[in-house]
């Protein structure tokens, strides 16, 4: 019987019982999913099977084991229909979400509540990876950035729909190629190494820009960034990651890029000294060749500096009162003193300008030497109101300066006076010493009567050889005579021109302030 049951075989064994009973056993199994999962057994005494009551025994065993079969068939049905076809529903809606199809779904959970339950929650699961899905498409649609997809071997193997839309490639001249495969520019050997490095590291990289002609044939700059992916078991499997289409950005930095280098060009090369001093501290950062060779200092020099340290002592009051702020835009610093390595001062003009120099704020400054310029300025003003043979003011700097002596005169109650003198026979001095004799003798004549006035006094000429001495606050009437007989003496003194020697004499007459006016007209 245990030889029958474990062969799975139904039959009838005619053997003893445990108490040496001649007994019919009657046996078959009842099969779940192929293997035997139930045994029906009946054994009856051998005795009662011969007779009519072994018969009816025999027919009620039949029945029993019939109604056991037919028992087994149902339940075995059952499991199917409520157990089985879930399950595997609930497993092939599962492959197909597995497989990208998002929109499948388990159903016919059947009576059994915990199938019920975990059916819902898988559908739930499976709306909720579509509904991201769908939120994930529509970002990369309207994305500027293209996705991509590379495989185990650095091959791209899928691309996001936009690509040829926003950057005009076409995805089929990429698929099942490595990156460096496909045609580029603007990529050196050094960096196309340097990258592969990175892939192979399996590391994530940002912001690797690559040239590339796009279907329209334009050239185009495309920024890619990446990271690597594995599987649950830490297995590589390749690359995703974004591309962006950077063309202008790059456009703009290559014209950022020229723009400095032309400014630097022009900062560098200008004809004028030029610096930028750091807002904080005032130091110097920066200095082109002008700068350097006008005053003398090296760059290094220089970057070791402050204003201060070029500033002339006089200045220095003015430049630490001097507030400026970071940011300023163009200001004008008007006339400064600076002294070069040498020790002379020279006359500037500065202007500066407010700027970001290596992230910090900075002035550049742009220096004027104006010192040749002042010199001019000064020597025309001085031939506007000088005589030019012998540095005398003329007449319309003595018109100003006896309003000055008689105000003051009137204003304090004194006495001043004007004195009128030329050389007597200067033409005949001039024939014979020729012109530039006759310039000789009148500079040295004003020279030594300028001498022999007191400090205050004013001497001009008026043309010729006519000359006018303004003496003012005279406070005893003797100091304009004795002005008056030093001045006949120098005049007096024999004299040499252009080797000759020879004397002069001088026509004098005096106009006293207030007794004889009070206007220069008058009195002249």
């Amino acid at each position: 019987l245990r030889a029958a049951l474990r062969a799975g075989r139904a039959g009838i064994v005619d053997t003893l019982d445990p108490r040496d009973t001649p007994t019919m056993y009657a046996f078959a199994p009842a099969r779940l999913a192929g293997d035997a999962a139930m045994y029906v057994v009946i054994g009856v005494s051998k005795a009662s099977v011969v007779g009519p009551v072994d018969r009816t025994l025999a027919r009620s065993l039949s029945m029993l084991l019939a109604a056991a079969l037919a028992f087994c068939g149902l339940a075995w049905a059952g499991y199917r229909r409520w157990v089985v076809r879930p399950v595997d529903r609930l497993i092939a809606a599962a492959d197909a979400v597995a497989a990208g199809e998002l929109s499948a779904r388990a159903s016919q959970a059947g009576p059994v509540a915990e199938y019920v339950r975990m059916q819902e929650r898988f559908n739930h699961m499976a709306e909720t990876l579509e509904a991201r899905e769908r939120l994930l498409s529509g970002l990369v649609e309207v994305s500027a950035d293209s996705y991509w997809e590379q495989d185990e071997a650095l091959r791209f193997k899928s691309f996001s729909d936009n690509m040829l839309p926003r950057g005009h490639f076409p995805a089929n001249h990429f698929l099942g190629k490595l990156r460096w495969e496909t045609p580029n520019f603007g990529v050196s050997e050094a960096q196309w190494a340097a990258h592969r490095a990175t892939l192979d590291a399996r590391q994530p990289f940002r912001d690797f820009v690559v040239g590339r002609i796009d279907d329209l044939g334009q050239r185009r700059y495309v920024s890619i960034s990446g990271r690597p992916t594995f599987d649950r078991s830490g297995a590589f499997t390749g690359y995703q990651g974004v591309a962006t289409d950077v063309t202008q950005r790059v456009a703009a930095e290559e014209a950022l890029r020229a723009a400095e280098e032309q400014y630097r060009a022009l900062f560098d090369k200008s004809p004028s000294p030029m610096w930028v001093l750091r807002h904080e501290d005032l130091r110097f950062v920066a200095v082109n060749e002008a700068a350097i060779a006008h005053y003398g200092y090296s760059k290094a020099e220089f970057l070791a500096m402050t204003t201060r340290d070029i500033v002339s002592e006089a200045d220095v009051p003015a430049l630490l009162s001097q507030h400026v702020e970071p940011h300023a835009a163009a200001l004008d610093h008007g006339q400064w003193r600076h002294r070069r390595k040498d020790g002379s001062i020279i006359d500037v003009h500065v202007r500066s300008y407010g700027i970001v120099f290596e992230g910090a704020p900075a002035h550049l400054v742009l220096v004027t030497d104006i010192t040749e310029r002042l010199r001019y300025e000064r020597q025309i003003e001085h031939l506007a109101t000088h005589d030019g043979l012998t540095g005398l003011p003329n007449r319309g700097l003595l018109a100003d300066l006896a309003v000055q002596v008689l105000s003051s005169a009137r204003r304090l109650g004194r006495n001043a006076a004007l004195l009128l003198f030329d050389l007597d026979n200067f033409k005949l001095h001039n024939d014979s010493f020729g012109h530039q004799g006759g310039d000789a003798l009148l500079r040295e004549v004003s020279a030594r009567i300028a001498q022999v006035l007191r400090e205050g006094d004013t001497l001009a000429r008026l043309g010729g050889d006519e000359f006018v001495a303004l003496l003012g606050d005279l406070r005893q009437p003797e100091d304009g005579a004795k002005v008056i007989s030093r001045i006949r003496g120098a005049a007096s003194e024999p004299f040499k021109v252009r080797g000759q020697g020879g004397f002069v004499t001088t026509s004098l007459g005096v106009r006293s302030v207030p007794a004889d006016g009070r206007r220069l007209e008058k009195l002249v």
